[in-house]
């Protein structure tokens, strides 16, 4: 099986015009500012922050062994002013560094989150932050921004789309982004499976079209859908895993990737991953 490691610089990755009906008129940043969007390292788990003039969204904190990791590429990053703190779901795998977020992490405080999330329970995992802790329920078709570049836009899931309870699974229901920056883009999958990957390609095509992808749930099986990384159409993925027993990741997940051209980048051999934006192109560093 073919594996590529992303040691290039990913500058020669093509930046297409996107065909998007998104928020408001999306254009070339008009200063040379660059975002930074970084896939930590947390073992089996998964954590990003993007980082912009200064300030920063962070998607998940991994599990409490990958801490550490998280805190040095944060440090690394600047130590940004953190926005917010977005969780797609409350699984410990994307929560279980909230249990080591300390005052001295400059955060507002500020945890976006879906609707189904129980917030006794992530107020209770913020057990060494002593600030006041704000919520807020982010659902398909919110934005948030970055600056006045740096655009992100849920795709999922829908405010009144549940399931019944018993049979709730709360994967499905993960948060997913489109974050863009000029004409560069990145699509932030979460632990969806195939039934949202595909409620997601009904609903919005070839809009998600993104030059820069972190692969749903750890490169499931379960999240394996040809219509919908079809229209991701990626020029590069990165799938966040560690040591694990579930069969992460599916090689039918990476060999999709790769029969689409598209390099692909595994954390558990090669660590956090980095990327800037210059608004054109993502080139990686670091």
């Amino acid at each position: 099986m073919r594996k590529c490691g992303l040691h290039s610089k990913i500058a020669e990755l093509s930046c297409s015009l996107l065909f998007l009906v998104c928020i408001g008129c999306i254009t070339a940043p008009q200063e040379s500012c660059e975002f930074l969007f970084s896939v930590i390292d947390v073992g089996q788990g998964l954590s990003q922050i993007g980082v912009y003039r200064e300030r920063a969204v962070v998607w998940d904190l991994g599990r409490e062994e990958g801490y550490n990791e998280w805190l040095n590429v944060y440090k690394k990053s600047g130590s940004p002013g953190i926005n917010v703190i977005i969780l797609s779901h409350g699984d410990l795998d994307h929560t279980g560094g909230l249990s080591f977020i300390t005052p001295d992490i400059n955060w507002s405080g500020q945890i976006g989150l879906n609707a189904f999330t129980d917030t006794a329970i992530i107020r209770e995992r913020c057990k060494k932050w002593t600030k006041p802790i704000f919520f807020r329920t982010i659902c398909q078709d919110d934005t948030l921004m970055v600056g006045d570049d740096v655009h992100i836009r849920c795709l999922w899931p829908p405010s009144n789309q549940m399931e019944n309870e018993e049979t709730f699974e709360p994967n499905r229901y993960s948060l997913v982004f489109q974050v863009i920056h000029g004409y560069s883009s990145a699509l932030i999958s979460s632990d969806i499976d195939s039934f949202a990957c595909e409620e997601i390609f009904l609903r919005y095509g070839n809009q998600i079209r993104s030059d820069l992808f972190v692969v749903p749930h750890h490169g499931s099986i379960y999240s394996y859908n040809y219509s919908f990384f079809s229209s991701v159409q990626p020029n590069c993925a990165v799938i966040s895993y560690g040591e694990n027993s579930y069969g992460h990741p599916s090689s039918k997940v990476i060999s999709l990737l790769f029969s689409m051209d598209c390099q692909v980048g595994f954390t558990a051999e090669r660590g956090s991953y980095f990327f800037n934006s210059n608004g054109f192109y993502w080139s990686q560093c670091w």
